[in-house]
This record gives structure tokens, sequence and C-alpha cells, in this order.
């Protein structure tokens, strides 16, 4: 898990190769970014090529989470809890979350704002 404070935010560029997945088991199993709750409004960037793969539960509930460029997260589980999201690019999103620590996202659902 990476926890993101002091006014730090997440920047992964276009043409990085990334792999990341959360912990499987303990107190923060299947989140792969916390951003701290008292942090003021800030975008985190997840970008990455068509390599790059991230899993888990982005937590940025102050936030704007935006995914660009080739990244692949749709094999995956992912769960995302901000302010905005924005989606660029050829950039996908999973909710195969089956055997994961977080709770799967029934597909006949849709996102809405609350």
């Amino acid at each position: 898990m990476i926890y993101v404070t002091n006014g730090a935010t997440i920047y992964i560029a276009g043409t990085a190769k990334v792999n990341l997945s959360p912990p499987t088991s303990g107190t923060y199993a299947g989140i792969l970014f916390f951003v701290d709750r008292n942090e003021p409004y800030a975008t985190h960037i997840i970008a990455g090529d068509s390599s790059s793969l991230f899993e888990g539960a982005i937590y940025a509930p102050g936030g704007h989470v935006e995914f660009a460029g080739s990244n692949s997260i749709a094999a995956g589980c992912t769960h995302i809890v901000a302010a905005t999201v924005e989606v660029t690019g050829g950039t996908g999103h999973g909710n195969d979350c089956g055997g994961k620590p977080l709770i799967g996202i029934k597909t006949d659902q849709h996102v809405r704002l609350v």
C-alpha cells in the first residue's frame, strides 16, 4: 500500500512500465493507494504504458483521480473512491474481484453521483 500525505500526489508517467498490486492480508489488504483524508483537493494521475498493471483500491476521497494512456487494470480488481474520476486514452478498469480482499463490483450497477 502506498500512503500519500503532506501535500504529495500520485503521478505515474505515460511511458512508465509499472505493475502494482496491494497487500493480500492485514489491515490494508486490497488497498493500493490511500490518500490522507485531510489532504486538500489534488489531482492524482495514473498513466503507464500498455504493459502496466494497477490493481486494488484507490482511495482519494477529497481528490481527482485521472487514468490516462494505455495502462491496463481491466483484468484485475479496481475500486476508486474520489471526489472526481477522469478516464482518457485506452485505459481499462477491472471488476474481477473474486478471491480478492475487496468486495466484488456488481456489473449490473451504475455509477452515480451522491
